[in-house]
């Protein structure tokens, strides 16, 4: 899971270091901008599919918000909300925030990071959506017996998102025997040493 999440954020913060996607927070009006920013978005995703639900370009200067490789209704969720911006804008180049979605997107994970101008000035920030139940879902493991998991700020020890146990047993795992369970859960209670 870590692996995973480290491996988008590494994209994210190529991604973030290329001097043309400054050009882009312009608007993406033009076929080279839409080939680009195209680009941009397979490279974001790159293996993970669904996992990267969208992206977008904040400028720093007035707050407005580009959508990259989203439409409709949604297409601004995967944009990092004022008080994210201003961390990503505040951690330094290289650095990823990590936050919650805008209201209503329960599920989704925001990572943003600064970009930069030839001026070395953050000229705005790169944010990228995480659909957590996509994520948890590709990088269960096959292990018996239920799975949960939690994605976890180390700095604040927040928790960025997390995955309920599986409802029944994992692909490929052999649901247990009550009656070969019985004796551990019953140790367990009293307090024998086997059980453990």
């Amino acid at each position: 899971l870590l692996a995973r999440e480290q491996a988008i954020e590494a994209r994210l913060r190529v991604a973030a270091a290329d001097p043309a996607l400054v050009q882009l927070t312009d608007g993406i009006d033009g076929d080279a901008e839409k080939k680009h920013a195209a680009q941009v978005m397979q490279n974001l995703r790159a293996g993970d599919g669904t996992i990267v639900g969208g992206a977008c370009l904040v400028r720093s200067w007035d707050g407005q918000r580009i959508p990259i490789g989203a439409r409709g209704v949604d297409r601004y969720r995967a944009c990092a909300v004022p008080a994210l911006r201003r961390r990503a804008l505040g951690s330094g180049t290289g650095a990823v925030a990590h936050g919650p979605a805008a209201e209503g997107a329960a599920g989704r994970l925001i990572l943003a990071t600064p970009l930069r101008s030839d001026s070395g000035r953050a000229s705005g920030v790169l944010s990228l959506e995480v659909d957590v139940a996509a994520l948890f879902d590709r990088t269960r493991t096959s292990g018996s017996g239920a799975v949960s998991s939690m994605l976890v700020d180390m700095g604040s020890s927040e928790i960025d998102a997390s995955a309920q146990p599986a409802a029944g047993p994992l692909e490929g795992a052999a649901a247990p025997d009550p009656e070969a369970v019985a004796p551990h859960i019953e140790g367990l209670v009293s307090g024998s040493e086997d059980a453990h």
